[in-house]
């Protein structure tokens, strides 16, 4: 068989189907050249050969008719046809090649109608020189509906060349939907930068354009629709809106001067179309709020250098209220814009939180004037969400709160409650946790005591009234032991053996800061007259006091040896009964004007007198610098209590993300943490590198800024 002769034949029947010329081709005699080459096993040759037949029909042939024709692409879709037409003929020639060589080896080879639709794609569609027509015909194509606003023949163009690539979409991608979106991204800008020297004007216009747009293109593919969405809210919103927010004139400062609502309502609804969001800088409109409300501010802080508290929160409320009209008037969104500017104004108002629970302490304590406390403590926490330190609120409030539930000074326990379940509802758990078990153990207390008093009802005791704390829940300092009086050592004895017989493995610790004690006191006046009076003093007081029925006089130096109290709480307790005009003195010093020495000398004053029956001795209260060293103490413990809450939620990070970038990590700490407090990223950085020594995460050896958690 010659190979040569029977492919010289076959070739010229093939070209003339490919040129539509094959009226007098015999297909019998194409098939019996192809079957005698099958037989002889050079099917392998015949395929190559075929192809270099397409591939040289489809240069010399298709390519320059496309590229020279008037109108390329409906030249492009003609000569498709027509070539996929003649495809078929040839495939049904060489059936028996496709069959019986093709078949066996369709790993290796394509099909022959696959073959010339790869060869179609590769040399004619994704041809440069095809390609560059394709895009000066779409090119002309788009600016022309653009003009006329006629969009079907562009509509029809673009399907066609979607449909051409057979599921490719890289012609369609080149010749259209990059000119496409390029252009409207240059149309897009251009109409934007026309509108935007007056920022009322550019919302109304942008929007109208958003609207006309979305209605034009509905027959683009979804994916190029996607795209152009994209383009037109970058062109058109997002590279402007910073520029509207920081306009002089015509800006959004001058659209809230003069109350354009409208404007802003518009505003709002371009700045929801941005999507995942942008970093606004909304210095301006702060700026502008503080100006509108700086008669507010300066009497806010006026009142907070004089410590007046109640003033304080009440023009704080009253700020709050002029604040809350303005955000819900312009600013009553949830885009991005509106939450920034809802932060800044909460921080704007930043309530002191030291002073805030000096008011919260006030309006819960017996007598405090206020009619409708449920009410109180719902403008309290209106407050309170704007807090950013609620934890130091928090040592605070316990701190009071200990003092209301001790002192007897709480105005109802319901009323305790409530507030407590408001800052439960805001804060968890955690944050309420300590404060409802001290509730508890006064509740407890109050039936341990009657049950007591029930069991020694019959004997002739000293009335005796204990309230059992839980060490760990209460904001207690140090505890310094005194040494109590007989009679009352005697009777806190008997209630320890009551308590311990109901309650096993606990101890029980008197403190006496924090006691009250009656004392029946008898002054001898002249002429033998006795004159009684009750005195309700402090524990250490009592214990002073009972220690002159032991002696008439006492130095200093022997009342610190034998009551055993703290020097400081004893010149306290001392100066507090020996202060006042001389018929108002209990104890009379003698020795130092200024100040008690060990050697001063303490008498009972017989000439003490009263028209009241019961006299409360006021215990004076501690000096500025004590005051100043608990509240430093506080802090020091606040600033303690942060980094183990910081270490905790890197730990809590860490572990779920396993690993994490430094700048991520505080972000997300930040964001876990900003509702009790807002971490300084300093800190939260020393707490990383203090993980890091205690091997809790490690740096990744080729980026020292990549943390692992180790578990």
């Amino acid at each position: 068989m010659d190979y040569g002769n029977n492919w010289r034949l076959l070739k010229i029947q093939i070209t003339n189907i490919l040129n539509n010329e094959y009226i007098h081709t015999s297909f019998e005699t194409c098939y019996q050249h192809a079957y005698a080459i099958v037989l002889h096993k050079q099917g392998e040759k015949l395929y190559f050969d075929l192809e270099e037949v397409f591939k040289r029909h489809l240069i010399e042939k298709v390519r320059p008719s496309i590229i020279n024709a008037s109108d390329s692409l409906n030249k492009l879709i003609e000569a498709r046809k027509e070539f996929y037409d003649s495809l078929r003929l040839v495939r049904d020639t060489l059936c028996y090649f496709e069959r019986i060589f093709i078949n066996q080896r369709r790993r290796h080879f394509l099909h022959i109608i696959n073959l010339g639709q790869y060869l179609f794609n590769t040399e004619i569609i994704l041809n440069s020189n095809v390609c560059d027509r394709m895009k000066m015909v779409m090119s002309e194509m788009i600016e022309s509906s653009r003009k006329s606003e006629n969009w079907e023949e562009l509509k029809a163009s673009s399907k066609i060349l979607l449909e051409l690539g057979d599921g490719n979409r890289k012609i369609y991608e080149e010749c259209f939907e990059k000119i496409f979106l390029e252009k409207s991204a240059e149309f897009y800008k251009s109409k934007s930068q026309k509108y935007l020297k007056n920022g009322c004007e550019f919302v109304k216009k942008i929007s109208e354009i958003l609207n006309m747009e979305e209605k034009f293109f509905h027959f683009l593919d979804p994916k190029t629709l996607s795209k152009l969405k994209n383009i037109l809210i970058h062109e058109l919103i997002t590279s402007n809106i910073q520029s509207i927010l920081n306009m002089e004139h015509g800006g959004i400062v001058y659209m809230l001067e003069n109350n354009c609502t409208k404007e802003l309502n518009i505003l709002h609804s371009l700045i929801d179309r941005i999507p995942n969001g942008l970093n606004f800088d909304v210095s301006s409109i702060v700026k502008y709020i503080r100006v509108r409300y700086s008669k507010f501010l300066h009497k806010l802080n006026e009142i907070l250098v004089s410590n007046n508290f109640i003033d304080y929160v009440e023009s704080l409320l009253d700020l709050k209220n002029e604040t809350d009209i303005f955000i819900k008037k312009f600013f009553n969104n949830k885009n991005q814009l509106s939450v920034k500017v809802q932060q800044n104004v909460c921080h704007l108002l930043k309530p002191d939180p030291q002073i805030f629970s000096l008011y919260i302490d006030h309006s819960l304590k017996k007598n405090s004037h206020e009619n409708d406390i449920f009410e109180v403590i719902g403008k309290a926490m209106d407050i309170f969400k704007l807090l950013a330190e609620k934890d130091v609120f928090e040592k605070f409030y316990k701190k009071h709160l200990a003092k209301r539930l001790l002192f007897g000074k709480t105005s109802s326990y319901e009323n305790e409650k409530h507030f407590i379940s408001k800052l439960k509802d805001e804060c968890g758990i955690s944050f309420t946790q300590k404060a409802e078990a001290m509730l508890k153990d006064i509740e407890i207390s109050n039936d341990l005591i009657i049950s007591y008093k029930n069991k020694n009802a019959d004997k002739n005791e000293i009335d005796l009234n204990v309230q059992v704390l839980t060490k760990s829940y209460w904001p207690i300092s140090d505890i310094y032991s005194c040494i109590l009086p007989t009679s009352a050592e005697v009777a806190f004895n008997k209630f320890k053996d009551f308590y311990f017989s109901k309650h096993s493995g606990r101890t029980l610790t008197i403190n006496p800061n924090f006691g009250f004690a009656d004392l029946k006191a008898t002054f001898y006046k002249e002429n033998n007259i006795e004159e009684s009076k009750i005195l309700t003093v402090t524990t250490l007081q009592m214990c002073i006091l009972m220690k002159f029925n032991e002696s008439e006089f006492f130095t200093f130096e022997e009342l610190l040896n034998q009551t055993k109290i703290n020097e400081k709480d004893l010149k306290r307790a001392l100066e507090s009964m020996t202060m006042g005009k001389e018929s108002q003195k209990v104890l009379i010093r003698t020795g130092n004007e200024n100040h008690i020495e060990n050697a001063d000398i303490f008498s009972v004053n017989d000439n003490f007198t009263s028209k009241l029956n019961r006299v409360k001795i006021q215990m004076i209260p501690a000096k500025n610098k004590k005051d100043k060293s608990e509240e430093n103490e506080i802090f020091s413990k606040i600033n303690d209590d942060r980094k183990h809450e910081i270490e905790a939620a890197i730990i809590r990070i860490m572990k779920s993300r396993q690993k994490l970038i430094h700048n991520e990590l505080i972000t997300e700490v930040t964001k876990l943490l900003q509702r009790r407090f807002l971490p300084d990223p300093m800190v939260i950085k020393k707490r990383i590198e203090a993980l890091i020594e205690r091997e809790y995460l490690k740096r990744d050896e080729n980026n020292l800024n990549l943390y692992h958690y180790i578990s």
